[in-house]
């Protein structure tokens, strides 16, 4: 993810598994994998100057399955311009086509000389469109997914609840004006896919006063404001209206989540929220926002024992600025420093 400056970045090494041969000249000689095309999903990075790996432990990097759409010059899908993979043990690689592959004309309606867009969707989870009946780029650029759960770090913890688990990242990708006859037979294209959602990570000190004078019991957070739903792709996104974003977390018996880290003695915890693109412009009524709930017990000065504050709230703002900043983007990480006083 990029992080406000910074950007998450993670290559996915994936192994190559060659075919054995002996030392035996009377056997055969191996025999070479059969020529094909294929494609090679890379978990999300946009290379810049410093960079940061996602977060293996939070699934971050994790690619369960995926839906590729082929779109010829036209802007149309080819008639075979469709496939769905399942990927497991950590592989992000499959096979689209073999034998022939450039010449077929149900895969590249244009000839093999043309050029062809190859789109990658992973880990959906559903939306208004499937992505099956989708036959024009412009349908996939309007497409969206939806996920009531966004905001939930994989094994958050929530009052009443079992903890939640399973966490996948909506992603997208592209390789653009790929023209089969310029390249080898056996061919991988290799696709840098992008999580649709923004990460919000607040790290949490006390001043040495206030440490002194609370001790919390807990750290609990939601996120106020988020969406729910994002575009597969950000070509349309300036034009995406927050009321079209599915806005949640703003029920007063709105789920609350612990901190991922927490040390009461010393007064610190990191708390990690996550969302689809929003953008407020400037609407302090539909500001993004981070609301830390810290239960715990206040002493006042000379008291022999503290009392217990069970509602003890905070709003802490995600991006601070002019409306051009209003906005929570795709694949990015806004890490906010609170220390309370």
């Amino acid at each position: 993810m990029k992080k406000h400056g910074l950007v998450y970045s993670m290559v996915a090494l994936l192994a190559v598994l060659l075919p054995a041969c002996t030392a035996d000249d009377d056997l055969a000689p191996a025999v070479k994998p059969a020529e094909g095309l294929t494609i090679s999903l890379e978990t999300p990075g946009v290379l810049s100057r410093a960079t940061e790996a996602g977060n293996d432990a939070l699934n971050e990097n994790i690619i369960s399955q995926a839906q590729l759409l082929i779109f010829n010059s036209d802007g149309k899908r080819t008639a075979d311009g469709y496939r769905s993979f399942e990927f497991t043990d950590d592989k992000t690689e499959a096979v689209i086509a073999t034998g022939d592959w450039k010449n077929d004309a149900r895969l590249f309606d244009k000839g093999p000389d043309e050029m062809y867009d190859i789109y990658v969707v992973a880990n959906a989870h559903g939306g208004s469109t499937s992505l099956h009946e989708v036959m024009t780029l412009d349908g996939l650029l309007n497409a969206v997914d939806e996920d009531a759960d966004v905001w939930k770090m994989e094994y958050a913890d929530i009052a009443s609840e079992p903890k939640y688990t399973g966490k996948h990242f909506a992603m997208s990708g592209v390789s653009r004006s790929f023209a089969p006859n310029s390249k080898d037979d056996e061919c991988t294209i290799s696709v840098q896919m992008e999580r649709l959602a923004a990460k919000v990570e607040v790290n949490i000190t006390f001043s040495n006063e206030f440490n002194k004078k609370f001790t919390p019991t807990g750290f609990y957070s939601s996120l106020r404001n988020y969406a729910t739903r994002g575009l597969w792709r950000s070509d349309k996104e300036v034009n995406l209206k927050n009321t079209d974003r599915g806005i949640a977390g703003n029920r007063a018996d709105d789920p609350m989540v612990a901190a991922l880290e927490k040390n009461s003695e010393a007064g610190t915890a990191k708390l990690v929220l996550y969302t689809y693109p929003t953008n407020w412009g400037g609407d302090v009524l539909q500001e993004t926002f981070v609301l830390l709930n810290m239960p715990g017990y206040y002493t006042e000065e000379g008291a022999a024992s503290g009392e217990l504050k069970e509602s003890n709230y905070y709003k802490i703002p995600v991006r601070l600025g002019d409306v051009t900043a209003h906005q929570l983007n795709r694949n990015t990480i806004y890490r906010v420093n609170a220390m309370l006083s």
